[in-house]
């Protein structure tokens, strides 16, 4: 059986240009196909990097110490795939992204319903208006 090397964990907070803060974290005693090493972001994670849409999302995710997590994103848009290890700080703000993208479609969906059952509606009174629709029918 292969000796597993004990992994330690290193957090390390950068400041980018853009004055953004992000927490780098490295991982000592593994080798680098075992760590997933974060990127410093400049964008929000909602963001895609490849393709600039809005609309990326969480396929999965894991605790990695106390404030960490190993996060799985994918682009609806381009198929982009992506992991790395992001701060709770960085993640708080991608749920409240989600969270508006959620209630953006639902209130899409909304008006979508909307403009569906009024236009069946329509087309329900000029059949009764026309004599299209028969008592039988029911």
């Amino acid at each position: 059986m292969a000796q597993q090397t004990p992994r330690t964990q290193i957090i390390k907070r950068v400041t980018l240009p853009s004055g953004k803060e992000v927490d780098v974290v490295s991982f000592v005693g593994s080798s680098a196909s075992q760590a997933i090493m974060p990127a410093p972001q400049t964008a929000p994670l909602a963001c895609c990097p490849n393709c600039g849409h809005d609309r990326v999302q969480p396929t999965g995710w894991s605790e990695v110490g106390s404030s960490h997590w190993h996060v799985n994103l994918r682009c609806p848009d381009c198929e982009d795939r992506r992991e790395a290890i992001f701060g709770q700080d960085e993640l708080d703000e991608f749920d409240v992204a989600l969270d508006e993208g959620t209630r953006a479609v639902a209130a899409d969906l909304d008006l979508l319903a909307r403009a569906n059952m009024a236009d069946d509606i329509d087309r329900f009174t000029k059949a009764l208006d026309g004599g299209h629709i028969m008592p039988e029918d029911f």
